[in-house]
């Protein structure tokens, strides 16, 4: 059946087997095995806010296109957590953009 997704679609309840979401912004969220000791809500969601006032300047011929927030419920992943972004129309084209593919970027952490 799959993760137990929340009512906004921004959220699943993650046990300790492998994982796979999407949420209703696009956003796709892959967890292997074993990545928490215990049953946690995963949450991602864009922060459009982030990408028009970034916290830090931008590094030097950059400019920041996606931000999003990663939320384990206070629960530390013990296990690198795969995110994929779906790339804003126009941008696939764009000289110098770093992407997976054309339609979406992964960021692992």
């Amino acid at each position: 059946l799959g993760p137990y997704m929340s009512p906004d679609k921004k959220a699943a309840w993650i046990g300790a087997e492998a994982a796979t979401f999407s949420t209703v912004e696009g956003m796709g969220v892959v967890l292997a095995a074993a990545t928490f000791e215990e049953a946690t809500w995963v949450r991602v969601e864009m922060d459009a806010s982030s990408v028009a006032n970034p916290p830090a300047p931008p590094v030097e011929n950059t400019q920041p296109i996606a931000a999003f927030n990663l939320d384990f419920g206070g629960q530390q992943a013990r296990k690198r957590v795969g995110v994929t972004l779906p790339v804003p129309s126009g941008l696939a084209s764009r000289p110098g953009l770093a992407t997976s593919c054309c339609s979406t970027a992964r960021w692992i952490f």
